[in-house]
């Protein structure tokens, strides 16, 4: 099998860690039961992609530009803290966190409330640039996974943002999911033609040299 291998994510070993140091487990009635080692959130409903293997893709699936309120994001911190949750929380889904200007906030508020755990975030990072990133470790991010969909321009340019922010190995992972290397990791049968490419959807958000 692994002589057919054409594309090995590289969060494998990042979630095999997760998963084999940061089991907890809450103890009931003389039982122990085990939490979640991660925890999503898709804080909205949208993203500025339609990419050909997200469920984004179909025609009837609808966008929807509405963002969690920052008051569910506390609620959650405080019901976490209660079991002194430590495993990692990650704001992704099929949505882009990016687009949320609040998001900052949500990451600041669950970090204060959850010290022990780890804030992560996965973005297409079409809305990112240096001042950006930099804000989102500032405010508590432990972790960025950045898809790179646009081809070795768009890898190096990440490079470029990690390496401006002294970002260290764990602290970032950039995929680089263009049609170079998708269209081996993606069930071509079951998505018909498949390229990898994206295409880009209505969806604004301010560009800024910030």
């Amino acid at each position: 099998m692994s002589k057919n291998l054409k594309f090995l994510d590289p969060n494998l070993k990042n979630k095999s860690y997760t998963v084999k140091n940061r089991m907890q487990f809450l103890e009931h009635n003389d039982s122990k039961y085990p939490l979640p080692t991660e925890i999503e959130i898709s804080e909205s409903g949208t993203c500025n992609r339609k990419c050909s293997f997200c469920p984004r893709s179909a025609p009837n699936f609808e966008d929807v530009k509405e963002f969690i309120s920052e008051d569910l994001i506390s609620k959650v911190g405080r019901e976490l803290s209660d079991v002194d949750y430590s495993g990692v929380i990650r704001f992704s889904g099929f949505v882009e966190p990016m687009l949320d200007v609040k998001i900052y906030n949500h990451i600041s508020s669950l970090k204060k409330t959850l010290p022990n755990c780890r804030i992560e975030m996965v973005t297409n990072g079409d809305p990112l640039n240096e001042h950006r990133l930099s804000k989102l470790f500032d405010n508590g991010l432990d972790k960025i996974l950045i898809s790179a969909y646009d081809g070795e321009q768009d890898v190096e340019k990440f490079n470029g943002y990690v390496a401006a922010c002294r970002l260290n190995p764990d602290q970032y992972i950039i995929r680089d999911r263009s049609a170079r290397r998708e269209k081996f990791w993606y069930n071509t049968e079951q998505q018909g033609r498949l390229d990898g490419r994206s295409r880009i959807q209505d969806c604004t958000f301010r560009k800024s040299s910030r």
